[in-house]
């Protein structure tokens, strides 16, 4: 797991691989305003290739959603709502792992 930590903690970024073949980022966002974010690039991607899954600024039923149906993010960076979560899902193309 890589973590990079900013202004004093405040904000978190935090990338790690998770089972079936996924890439997750976390985004904890401290502060009172909203933070763009850039994207890194994911290798062996379909398309997309991020989806987000958990974000506690958006209003509810959006806020959190099954990650089966996670939206799909347009571009190469992410903005942040203030004191907020998110999480971001990438598929590194295992299809069956997919299958539970």
């Amino acid at each position: 797991m890589e973590s990079i930590i900013e202004t004093k903690a405040i904000t978190i970024l935090q990338f790690f691989q998770g089972l079936h073949s996924d890439v997750y980022v976390t985004f904890e966002e401290g502060t009172w305003r909203p933070l763009e974010f850039e994207l890194p690039p994911v290798q062996g991607t379909k398309s997309g290739p991020w989806r987000r899954w958990i974000d506690t600024f958006l209003e509810s039923p959006q806020d959190i959603v099954e990650w089966r149906r996670a939206s799909p993010v347009s571009g190469c960076t992410y903005q942040a709502g203030p004191r907020s979560v998110v999480v971001l899902w990438a598929s590194l193309g295992n299809a069956a792992a997919h299958e539970l």
